[in-house]
């Protein structure tokens, strides 16, 4: 409270009790005692109640005004604006500050939401795997079987043959679908991937393909791609010489290499 009433506001307020005898009713100065937020406020402060102390005893001590005071009743209810002070009141919500000091609630997500945000994210990380998987697998197909480069671009060759559509992807997995089937249709497996060899006799390049799906009461099936020079990778033929054993012809350009030359005498 000292803060807010300077010195020279007390001085101006001794000169007015001084100079005007309404005022004489403040010797011997009283005090009362308002509650603010459950605890006590004396008004006017101490600080106060002894200038005006002091002031009074110095009016007394001169034939001051002690015998006016002594019929007046000390008020009960204390004006806005008396000494300077005002009643405590509370800032309306409507108040800019206010909103500076609310709580900050946190955003509401609904339930629903989280579960298939949970659900996208799960499947991306799925998918970012699964591609991470294929490019090492791939890495180390290209490293082995230098031929495979020519395929990088070229994941799976296709051809149809009867009732069936013959997929050949090298380096991974040879497979046969309904016609028609959908693209996520894996189909029957005739093998995964085994590596290239060559003829002995005739230096021809083949694919093998083993530990395909087993057939009922028979072996798992297989397949052999015979590869001969062309300048593009097709599939030319798809035959089943024997129970669950598959062969195929294609032309490739990684057949077009120096036993090809040396064979037709190039």
């Amino acid at each position: 409270f000292r803060a807010a009433i300077p010195e020279s506001k007390i001085s101006a307020s001794a000169n007015i009790i001084e100079d005007h005898a309404v005022h004489a009713s403040v010797c011997p100065p009283q005090s009362t005692v308002r509650m603010n937020e459950n605890k006590p406020t004396v008004i006017p402060p101490d600080f106060v109640t002894r200038a005006v102390d002091a002031r009074c005893k110095q009016r007394s001590a001169i034939g001051g005004t002690d015998g006016i005071v002594k019929n007046m009743a000390t008020p009960t209810e204390i004006p806005d604006g008396y000494f300077g002070y005002f009643e405590f009141a509370q800032r309306s919500l409507d108040d800019d500050i206010i909103t500076l000091f609310m709580p900050v609630e946190e955003p509401k997500i609904k339930e629903e939401n989280v579960s298939r945000l949970e659900n996208e994210v799960s499947a991306v990380s799925k998918k970012v795997e699964n591609l991470e998987k294929e490019e090492r697998d791939a890495n180390n197909e290209k490293i082995e079987s230098p031929e495979l480069f020519a395929f990088r671009n070229h994941e799976c060759l296709e051809m149809d043959s009867g009732s069936y559509t013959y997929s050949i992807c090298p380096g991974k997995r040879a497979a046969q679908h309904d016609i028609g089937a959908s693209k996520g249709d894996r189909g029957t497996g005739l093998g995964t991937w085994e590596g290239f060899t060559r003829d002995e006799a005739t230096g021809v390049l083949i694919m093998n393909f083993t530990n395909g799906l087993k057939c009922w009461n028979g072996p798992n099936r297989s397949a052999t791609v015979i590869v001969s020079c062309g300048d593009s990778h097709k599939l030319l033929t798809a035959i089943e010489p024997e129970t669950c054993r598959y062969e195929f012809t294609m032309e490739s350009t990684i057949a077009c290499d120096d036993a090809y030359r040396i064979r037709y005498g190039l």
